[in-house]
């Protein structure tokens, strides 16, 4: 509908010549593999944004883009999310939500080689195009010819706080609602809850609210966010978020009859689609007491040490390119969709043992060992066994084919990081042969802790997104 809205302007507008159109165009680049907008971006989309918010009648459209490097379906998941970016930062600066449009491209336009370092580096944009007037343009109004003799006095209307309609475009940080009017909610990557009007047991007038999210590989595993449902095995993570309510240091209590709704962004549809919400929490990670940690930079999420799947139903909306659920209560909550329905694989899979031995300097108490999907985004955390053996138990649903790595991760004394990593496939240890339904396989690895800049830790984490 919005895109209509602009094409019936653009083409009033071109039709006027008393009209005073003009147009902006401009371009936001970002880092590989990143929707990051740096200081510097926002001051670009600061400068223009300044030049077209004083006309009253404007449009904009955003279009992301990546470069080649990875899967198709990946990168048009990137795109999105860079353009997205954009959108919000211009709507929190002012610009209007309904006057904006937005989509990601993947790599379909591309302005240099994908097979140069400098033409990939041109590719991964977002394009912004701005057309504003000084001329007021709004759909003609129908008037109403059914008019009557008698003049109806206008009657004295007083505003009920529950229909007034609060929108915070929140940061990781905590903020304050209004429990008498209804709050939309905003996150940083998209992610979009409405707290109804009175949706709160006891008079409270404030509540304070906290929002986090994960959506890429990066920051999951970093978190060391398990995609493991505690019954079912491993899923394929959409993403993932945290809504929390309190009062005081309490959390909140919901009233009964209340509900919050969620849209959770995802560029297409999966069949199978689940809610899952996260049981436990992870205990403090003593890396944080290294001073050098501050350059990794972590996750607003942390891990859970569990998740369930929840009977919440969930259904996709095209133009919104979200899913939307219901939840009733304050915790943390991911989507996404069994994994052997991505790996084509069968249902009732033994699965296969993993034993990892690993080498190296050891710190024990910041050590987490995973698995991760380098197609689809599961992260399945490996037991301790002893200092050096980890292993990974009944591990389902992975063919022989299934794009696996192994990584390690710990901080020494000083908050300095050690990484091991592997990158397999299944069948290069098991063969290629059909499996035996009635005999579970196992696969032994070996794996060398190696000291690495935080920088490069960060680089390597980047190109598992890829």
């Amino acid at each position: 509908m919005v895109k209509y809205w602009y094409l019936a302007f653009a083409l009033l507008i071109s039709t006027q010549v008393g009209w005073s159109q003009q147009v902006l165009i401009d371009t936001v680049f970002f880092d590989f593999d990143s929707d990051y907008l740096k200081p510097s971006h926002m001051d670009q989309l600061d400068s223009m944004s300044s030049k077209f918010l004083s006309y009253p009648t404007y449009y904009v459209e955003i279009y992301g883009h990546t470069d080649s490097i990875g899967s198709t379906g990946y990168n048009l998941e990137l795109s999105e999310m860079r353009a997205r970016k954009v959108a919000l930062y211009l709507i929190e600066k002012g610009t209007l939500a309904d006057r904006i449009f937005y989509e990601g491209l993947g790599t379909n336009k591309p302005i240099g080689p994908n097979t140069t370092y400098a033409g990939r580096k041109k590719n991964r944009r977002a394009d912004i195009s701005v057309i504003y007037t000084r001329e007021i343009f709004s759909p003609p109004v129908v008037e109403d010819t059914t008019a009557t003799d008698t003049v109806a006095e206008t009657p004295v209307v007083v505003e009920d706080p529950a229909s007034l309609v609060d929108t915070v475009y929140c940061s990781y940080a905590p903020f304050e609602i209004d429990t008498k009017k209804k709050t939309v909610i905003i996150a940083p990557q998209g992610t979009q809850i409405t707290v109804p009007a009175g949706a709160f047991k006891g008079d409270t007038e404030y509540i304070e609210i906290k929002v986090s999210e994960l959506y890429t590989r990066r920051d999951m595993i970093v978190a060391a966010m398990p995609s493991v449902e505690k019954k079912k095995g491993p899923y394929e993570a959409t993403g993932m978020f945290t809504f929390e309510a309190r009062d005081g240091r309490r959390l909140a209590q919901i009233a009964d009859d209340k509900s919050f709704e969620v849209l959770l962004p995802a560029t297409r549809r999966d069949p199978y689609t689940r809610v899952y919400s996260g049981s436990g929490g992870t205990r403090g990670r003593s890396r944080s007491r290294g001073g050098n940690t501050a350059k990794v930079k972590k996750p607003a999420m942390t891990a859970v040490k569990a998740w369930n799947e929840e009977n919440y139903p969930i259904r996709y909306l095209g133009p919104r390119k979200a899913y939307t659920f219901e939840i009733n209560k304050s915790g943390k909550f991911a989507v996404g969709r069994p994994l052997h329905y991505s790996q084509n694989t069968e249902k009732d899979d033994l699965g296969t043992n993993f034993i990892i031995k690993l080498k190296g300097k050891r710190f024990e108490k910041t050590t987490q060992v995973m698995l991760v999907g380098e197609v689809v985004k599961t992260y399945i955390p490996l037991k301790k066994v002893s200092k050096k053996v980890y292993e990974g138990d009944r591990v389902k649903f992975l063919d022989n084919d299934t794009e696996l790595v192994l990584i390690g991760i710990q901080y020494d004394d000083k908050g300095e990081p050690y990484l091991a990593k592997i990158s397999f496939k299944p069948g290069t240890f098991l063969g290629n042969k059909k499996r035996d339904p009635k005999k579970r396989p196992t696969i032994k690895l070996k794996a060398k802790f190696r000291k690495i800049t935080p920088e490069r830790l960060e680089e390597l984490l980047t190109e598992l997104n890829v």
